[in-house]
């Protein structure tokens, strides 16, 4: 009965202080709200007493302190000093559920539109168990030639970089003081689960199945009794194996470069050397032995314009749709990383100043955000407006909002005095939201 009524009260509190409590009743605390509300619990302590608790939650942080090490020991992170706890958090564990998410769903996809060809090359081997790839190339796909470039981007992508360069001689790199003030607006990605969901995991699985489908069908209907070289000769089985393996190799590769955000020396390394480079060399170093399947086929493939012409139209046939999807998700639709991606890359000195930049926003694409970003958007412009935001030109204003920043005489009478001058006339749209003219000069 007292855990009942401890938890309807904590369940409406935004924190909940427990005074002199025993390092049991701590991990009680944490257990209770762990089992009966089903949350994700974090425990942080810097002392022995606090190593109860630190196990019992899900993520236990142990702080370097006065009291010794025994919390550190029995934690799953350790950090100087509690600052470090929002890094922790809103950023590499926030960078942790999108790679980790993104990853899963392109190693779906990548094997998906692999293994689709040898699935309708069946239906013309007569489904006699023939592979059309050979074994070896099978093995190494995801040994060698994809698995490089997806580690390197699981490892490295970051969506939104809350650093800059400072010094540019010396290297020196600050923290943005306002991408660091809204990193916890975009948290909820995580705590949603956003990303890693049957929606977006089923669309993975069927442009893998579909991609696949298209590769498959042009390589196959292009090569169909086509002369690859002056002297007459025809595309044979291999021709067409390998032509088709470099085609999938071509494409898992631009889409993975396509969906990288934040691009390093090992990214580009890891992409065109140990991917798109060494998959050629190996091509060419198989041709050397009598003992792979392939041997003989490279110098006709290599020297043949057909099998150029081929891979290019794969991918151009594969990407056209992609192109168009990502233009009119450009065009039709923003969310809130992608306005704060392009702020952060234009370096908007206007927008990131001593405002608010979200509040920078017109209400028009506030409309365009989903609804998680919408609120993060509604908490944080409270308050944000100032008179001097009155003195930007053309900019959307939330009525309310503005009416209740507005907090002393002066600034009212210095309101109502620009609103009666030709310049400060506004319009009303939809009753929630003006538009102000700059003032004439």
């Amino acid at each position: 009965m007292l855990r009942n009524l401890f938890l309807s009260i904590t369940k409406g509190c935004e924190a909940v202080v427990c005074c002199r409590v025993t390092p049991k009743q701590k991990a009680d605390v944490v257990r209770l709200i762990k089992n009966s509300l089903g949350k994700i619990t974090l425990a942080i302590g810097d002392g022995a007493n606090d190593v109860n608790m630190i196990q019992e939650a899900h993520i236990g942080v142990g702080i370097y302190g006065q009291e010794g090490m025994r919390a550190v020991q029995s934690s799953d992170f350790a950090l100087p000093e509690f600052q470090g706890l929002w890094r922790l958090l809103f950023v590499h564990g926030r960078w942790s559920y999108i790679r980790i998410s993104e990853m899963i769903l392109y190693f779906f996809y990548k094997n998906m539109i692999f293994t689709i060809p040898q699935f309708y090359f069946a239906f013309i081997s007569a489904f006699s168990a023939q592979s059309v790839f050979d074994d070896f190339y099978i093995t190494l796909y995801n040994l060698i030639f994809t698995a490089l470039p997806l580690l390197v981007r699981a490892a490295f992508e970051q969506d939104v970089n809350y650093k800059k360069v400072a010094n540019k001689v010396t290297g020196e790199i600050e923290i943005r003081p306002l991408v660091k003030k809204h990193f916890p607006k975009l948290y909820y990605i995580g705590q949603k689960n956003k990303i890693f969901t049957q929606v977006k995991f089923l669309r993975s699985v069927t442009q893998g199945l579909i991609h696949g489908a298209l590769l498959f069908l042009t390589t196959y209907f292009v090569l169909d009794d086509a002369t690859i070289s002056a002297s007459g000769i025809t595309s044979d089985f291999w021709y067409f194996s390998i032509t088709l393996y470099t085609s999938v190799i071509v494409v898992v590769d631009l889409k993975l470069a396509v969906q990288t955000r934040y691009w390093t020396i090992l990214s580009a390394i890891a992409l065109i050397g140990t991917s798109l480079l060494l998959y050629t060399g190996y091509v060419w170093a198989a041709d050397m032995f009598p003992m792979f399947l392939l041997s003989g086929t490279t110098l006709q493939l290599f020297t043949s314009w057909n099998f150029y012409l081929i891979v290019s139209l794969n991918a151009g046939v594969v990407f056209v749709f992609d192109i168009i999807y990502i233009y009119m998700k450009a065009r039709y639709y923003t969310s809130l990383i992608g306005y704060m991606r392009t702020v952060i890359k234009k370096g908007n000195s206007n927008v990131l100043s001593s405002f608010n930049f979200l509040a920078s926003l017109r209400p028009s694409q506030i409309r365009q955000f989903n609804e998680d970003d919408q609120r993060a958007l509604k908490e944080d412009m409270s308050g944000a407006l100032s008179m001097q935001r009155l003195q930007q030109p053309g900019q959307q204003i939330d009525l309310s909002v503005m009416k209740s920043t507005r907090r002393n005489p002066k600034e009212e009478a210095e309101y109502d005095a620009y609103m009666k001058t030709p310049e400060g006339s506004y319009i009303v749209n939809g009753g929630s939201s003006v538009l102000l003219p700059s003032p004439s000069r």
